[in-house]
């Protein structure tokens, strides 16, 4: 029996994985770390290796060190997995025996064409076109179905959902499910019970937490057809869909006197750009190359008064919580900018992220970081929606102008609730309301860097 040893802390990652190879005779074999993988690989000399370097970015390497040092390892081939990696790095991997690298989220398909080229196994993989991506904000798990219904992807959502909910623990969800540019009929029916089983099961949370946001006759009338899905509603606008769930609190709120007609036809045809911080369920055929920019090696010039009110902002005392932990530990030499005109707000992020040995680069207008946005190359973007002279949506469009693609949180007054719909039309999946606390932020970059799929 061929047998895989996967390094990884993922406990979902593990559970998806055991399904995919063992349904084909594979012997899986799981470990939470590096130190536990060396005394694994000795013992059962395996036939593939899966590793996750996040889990262990000091341990790693001495693991592949070791194995090529056992005359009955040094043979077995490798596959990484990792949230970035450096050129230098790719360098030092090359007398390992790595047959494979794939960066988060993983491309599940060229994932499991590698299992099939190494191990000489043929895995049976639902090519048909879908993308089905979920992704939360405050406690909603937003899941958006396009192009179709996949059969693999539908399996691969369950196990997504289980992953937000334990990085952003959530017991029981709010759901939200937006088909856009698709078009569905009888064939799939039998899909679309799966789908929506699958999120009813996985969340555990009941018909009446779950909206959907379509303009498909068949889509409404599957669910009214349906007696357990009977109490799930069915809207053609994002606003009510939210408002609906009870996103916005406050009956006399300005967001709630002035409901503009935000349609999900506007939303189909909004130009929707995918950032890497999408909890994506991601293909190999959804995935775009971004434009590489090299990391520019000069510091920054910020005013005085500007650095002295950095210093002033306070600094949360995050030392014992698991979630700090678990953040901070992946965003050492990470390139992150905060683009925000509120200097409290760009020092309280600032500090936190430097002490982790992350590089946080400061801007106070959307026209200052447009005029340097191709001499960085960014790992994550803070992006305040409210600017005096550019603002945020204005940088998003001149990223969107430019094809440039960072990861992005925006940054929105809990008064202007309806900037955050206007933002998700624009793609953006990922948003913070202030005032912002130190464990959302937390909560936001383990969403960003922990995602595997």
């Amino acid at each position: 029996m061929k047998q895989v040893l996967i390094i990884d802390e993922s406990p979902l990652f593990k559970q998806y994985f055991r399904h995919i190879l063992e349904e084909k005779g594979i012997k899986t074999i799981f470990v939470n770390n590096s130190r536990e993988g060396m005394a694994k690989m000795k013992s059962t000399v395996p036939d593939l290796i899966i590793l996750d370097i996040d889990t262990d970015r000091r341990g790693f390497m001495e693991l592949l060190k070791n194995k090529k040092k056992d005359i009955h390892t040094e043979h077995t081939p490798v596959i990484l997995l990792a949230q970035r990696i450096e050129q230098d790095m790719l360098n030092e991997l090359v007398p390992y025996n790595i047959k494979k690298i794939f960066t988060k989220p993983i491309q599940i398909n060229a994932l499991v064409g590698a299992f099939s080229d190494v191990l000489g196994t043929r895995f049976n993989i639902d090519n048909s076109p879908s993308s089905i991506e979920a992704h939360v904000n405050e406690n909603i798990v937003f899941i958006e179905v396009a192009k179709g219904l996949n059969r693999d992807k539908l399996e691969l959502l369950r196990f997504k959902i289980k992953e937000l909910m334990s990085i952003y623990l959530i017991r029981v969800p709010k759901v939200i499910i937006i088909f856009k540019d698709i078009k569905l009929e009888s064939a799939d029916t039998e899909k679309l019970s799966v789908l929506f089983s699958n999120i009813l099961q996985s969340s555990n949370t009941k018909p009446e937490n779950i909206k959907v946001l379509a303009n498909d006759d068949f889509v409404r009338e599957f669910i009214n057809g349906k007696k357990e899905y009977q109490a799930i509603e069915v809207f053609t606008n994002l606003q009510f869909a939210m408002d609906s769930l009870q996103l916005w609190t406050g009956k006399n709120s300005e967001f709630a006197k002035n409901k503009a007609e935000i349609s999900i036809d506007k939303m189909i045809d909004a130009e929707m750009k995918k950032a890497k911080e999408e909890m994506s369920l991601v293909f190999e055929d959804e995935v775009k190359s971004p434009e590489h920019r090299p990391a520019a090696a000069g510091k920054e010039h910020r005013p005085a008064a500007q650095a002295a009110a950095q210093a002033a902002a306070p600094v949360p005392d995050m030392k014992d919580n698991f979630q700090y932990e678990q953040a901070m530990s992946f965003v050492h030499n990470f390139q992150i900018a905060v683009v925000d005109d509120d200097f409290v707000i760009q020092g309280l992020i600032k500090t936190i992220f430097e002490k982790a040995g992350a590089i946080v680069t400061t801007f106070s207008d959307g026209s200052d970081f447009l005029l340097s946005i191709d001499t960085w190359d960014f790992d994550l973007i803070f992006l305040d929606i409210n600017m005096p002279k550019v603002n945020g949506f204005e940088v998003l469009k001149a990223m969107q102008k430019r094809d440039i693609h960072y990861p992005v949180i925006v940054l929105s007054a809990v008064s202007q609730q309806e900037t955050i719909v206007k933002a998700m039309q624009m793609g953006i999946k990922s948003y913070l309301v202030k005032p912002i606390k130190p464990e959302d932020i937390f909560k936001k970059t383990i969403g960003f860097l922990k995602t595997n799929f």
